[in-house]
């Protein structure tokens, strides 16, 4: 989400799909620069390098996402100028090196015109074979990309979701379970959950009846952040919901009326939530005092790991 400079910067950290390696960043004050670290066996995270993602000091990481694992070691990465840079890690015999992969935008696919929609939020890539998406928030509406990688990355837009309030968060995830009574049902459907202030909804991507085949949810209080569980619970989804009062609802991919748990986080000035990558962990953080972490004790029940020190 976007932080307003009045607050304490929070760290921002992103993990590649195999947990091998991460990378960190404050939000605003990071002159394009962020921190890279391995991730061993037994998850220690080890400092290996800082990556100049902009030579513009004026130019702050926004967000990041790694590409899948497949692809190598490549990070794309949203700055404030509204760019989007992709680095992928290079070996020159003696030292690994980030370097900058040319960026195409396909204007013979854009309906509009031939510029890239400017970058304001939430980055992501789908790990979702078969093919490899993009997307992001400009402007409060969500562009979606075909990725077509080699020496080049070419950027093909194939999607872009408005709503009558602007959207403030969205992320892929596997619709596999959600078409019952589709002629695409059993299929893999590549799909983004997404939210306004007030509304959580699901889109299938690969489905040209969008308006018939999404999920919409409106909520008494105002949405900050959400987060999708890495793991599916009798194949379904489960989502987290961050809002405006710290509570974090947790909702199925069936969307049902009521959240089947709450958590009363208690923290001030909430800003994001994120489950942990085996799906039994939810951090909330604050821009007023430390992360709280808890930890799924059974089937709903949420336990507070420990009190952060205010």
């Amino acid at each position: 989400m976007n932080q307003p400079k009045s607050n304490p910067n929070p760290i921002f950290l992103r993990v590649n799909q195999d947990s091998s390696h991460a990378i960190s960043f404050q939000r605003y004050g990071n002159k394009g620069m962020v921190n890279l670290y391995a991730i061993d066996t037994n998850r220690n995270c080890n400092l290996t390098d800082e990556i100049k993602v902009s030579q513009n000091e004026d130019d702050d990481v926004l967000d990041a996402a790694f590409f899948p694992s497949a692809y190598g070691n490549v990070i794309a990465f949203g700055l404030a100028n509204g760019s989007i840079i992709f680095k992928k890690e290079h070996f020159d015999g003696e030292s690994v090196q980030y370097q900058t992969i040319d960026v195409f935008f396909d204007e013979n696919n854009s309906s509009t015109n031939s510029e890239l929609p400017k970058f304001d939020s939430n980055l992501r890539i789908s790990i979702f074979p078969p093919e490899l998406n993009i997307g992001y928030i400009s402007n409060g509406v969500i562009h979606i990309f075909f990725i077509d990688f080699g020496n080049i990355i070419k950027l093909i837009p194939i999607r872009r979701y408005r709503s009558n309030d602007p959207f403030i968060w969205f992320n892929f995830c596997d619709g596999y379970n959600h078409l019952m009574n589709s002629k695409e049902s059993g299929t893999s459907v590549l799909s983004i959950w997404c939210a306004t202030l007030d509304e959580l909804k699901k889109f299938y991507i690969s489905s040209l009846d969008d308006e018939k085949k999404y999920h919409k949810k409106v909520l008494n209080k105002k949405i900050v952040d959400a987060s999708i569980s890495p793991v599916k619970i009798n194949n379904d989804e489960r989502i987290a919901v961050l809002m405006d009062d710290g509570n974090v609802d947790i909702y199925t991919g069936t969307m049902q009326e009521t959240p089947v748990a709450t958590i009363n986080s208690h923290v001030k000035s909430p800003v994001s939530v994120e489950w942990s990558p085996f799906g039994s962990r939810i951090a909330v953080c604050s821009g007023a005092s430390s992360p709280r972490c808890f930890i799924e004790s059974t089937n709903n029940v949420w336990t507070e790991i420990e009190s952060p020190t205010e």
